[in-house]
């Protein structure tokens, strides 16, 4: 889109293409630990101190939280977390928005636009 460019008057596929742009990946400073089955995201260096203590998922959470090792688009995580649970992706898609806000504003994750 170019600069300048009023985000109101863009049309769908330009929304779109915005909306596709937006990445996101697990945020350094996190080891990953599994115990008895139960993935464990336990932060070190800075994120101790933005942090205090360990975070534990959900079955769905450790999936996304394995997904975001590496950066992956919302539309590329929903497709995946769908193949992994064999369900559709409408019955996936409200879970994945959930773990991006949450992951977001907790600082588990990073968002690239």
């Amino acid at each position: 889109m170019p600069a300048g460019t009023s985000l109101a008057s863009s049309s769908d596929e330009e929304w779109a293409q915005l909306v596709r742009s937006v990445s996101y990946q697990a945020s350094e400073g996190f080891v990953t630990q599994e115990i008895a089955g139960e993935v464990l995201a336990v932060p070190v260096g800075v994120q101790m101190q933005k942090l205090n203590g360990k975070v534990m998922f959900s079955e769905a959470g450790s999936i996304l939280w394995k997904l975001l090792e590496k950066r992956r688009t919302r539309d590329d995580l929903i497709i995946q977390f769908s193949k992994e649970y064999d369900q559709q992706i409408e019955y996936v898609t409200q879970d994945v928005d959930e773990f991006l806000d949450r992951a977001l504003k907790q600082g588990l994750i990073i968002e690239y636009t």
